[in-house]
C-alpha cells in the first residue's frame, strides 16, 4: 500500500479509538458522598467497643503506686479501667481490665504495659 493510504487509514481509525485510563470526569456529588462514606466508616470503627485484660504479678509494697499509675494512664486517655486482686498460694496477681473504644484501648494497653515494665515481681510480699 502506498504511504498516503496508511496515514489516511490511521487517521480514520484514530477517530474511532477511545483510550480508557481508568479515570472518570470529576463529579463533585460523587466525591462528597465518597468522603461522607469514609467519615461514617471511620466513625463506626472508632465506636467499636473492646476490652483487654492484662495480668501482672506485683508486690504488695508497690501495689498502690502501680494501680495509681494505671488509673492515671486510663484517665488521661479516656479508657475505662477496673482491677481485681487474685491471690494464689504462690503469688499475688493483679488483673487489670481496660475497656472502651478500640482506638483508645489499644494505645492505653501499650502505655500500661510499658508502665508495668518498670515494676518487678517481689517475692514473699
Amino acid at each position: 500500500m502506498p504511504a498516503g493510504v496508511n496515514q489516511h487509514a490511521f487517521a480514520e481509525l484514530g477517530r474511532w479509538i477511545h483510550i480508557h485510563w481508568r479515570t472518570r470526569p470529576y463529579d463533585p456529588g460523587e466525591a462528597a458522598s465518597a468522603e461522607a462514606r469514609g467519615r461514617e466508616e471511620a466513625l463506626a470503627a472508632s465506636r467499636e467497643w473492646t476490652s483487654h485484660e492484662l495480668e501482672f504479678v506485683i508486690g504488695r509494697l508497690v501495689r498502690r503506686e502501680f494501680l495509681g499509675g494505671v488509673e492515671s494512664i486510663c484517665a488521661s486517655t479516656g479508657a475505662r479501667c477496673e482491677w481485681e486482686i487474685r491471690r494464689s498460694a504462690i503469688a499475688q496477681r493483679i488483673a487489670v481490665t481496660i475497656s472502651g473504644p478500640r482506638d483508645v484501648v489499644d494505645p492505653t494497653t501499650q502505655q500500661v504495659r510499658s508502665w508495668a515494665a518498670k515494676f518487678t515481681a517481689v517475692s514473699g510480699g
